[in-house]
């Protein structure tokens, strides 16, 4: 299907969860794998773990990313911790109330609920909330560079924060 309108260039595919129609596009899916995820493991094991957890996940990225790390990355990597920081809320929430087999689906349904409902939900990496939120260390991944040793050999240009992306004219 078309892209939305807020997204352009992400074609877009119609799933049904329960009866609601749900569109769907890739970013949104990442931001919904990081969302379920990060409730999942935060359900099952606690949140100190989920954020060590998806933390490690974001670490791996950084250090794989065979191109250098680019201000899309870093939009990403903000938009993925947001994403996570709300799972973990839904998962706590869950685990204070819930268990058994009944949970894993209370759970997902929690998590679509929020894809398609929450302000807190962040769809896409351009979605210009993503600048209003914490740095990345108040979100659970301290530490993390902005440039991995592919920026350094291939691209020498430093990016000095995620501010400094839309201040070029």
């Amino acid at each position: 299907m078309p892209a939305p309108a807020m997204y352009p260039g992400n074609k877009t595919l119609l799933n049904n969860f329960e009866g609601k129609e749900i569109r769907a596009y890739s970013q949104k899916i990442n931001g919904f794998q990081h969302l379920y995820g990060s409730a999942l493991v935060c359900f099952e094991l606690g949140a100190e773990f989920a954020t060590l957890l998806f933390a490690a996940n974001e670490f791996a990225e950084y250090t794989f990313d065979y191109d250098g790390v680019r201000a899309e990355d870093l939009l990403d990597r903000r938009k993925d911790l947001i994403n996570n920081r709300l799972g973990r809320r839904l998962g706590s929430r869950l685990r204070a109330v819930c268990y058994g087999s009944e949970a894993e689906q209370r759970l997902i349904r929690l998590c679509v609920e929020a894809m398609e409902s929450s302000n807190e939900f962040l769809p896409h990496f351009i979605d210009q909330r993503v600048l209003k939120e914490p740095d990345e260390a108040k979100l659970g991944c301290p530490f993390l560079p902005k440039r991995n040793l592919f920026n350094y050999i291939c691209k020498p240009q430093k990016i000095k924060d995620i501010g400094s992306i839309f201040s070029k004219s």
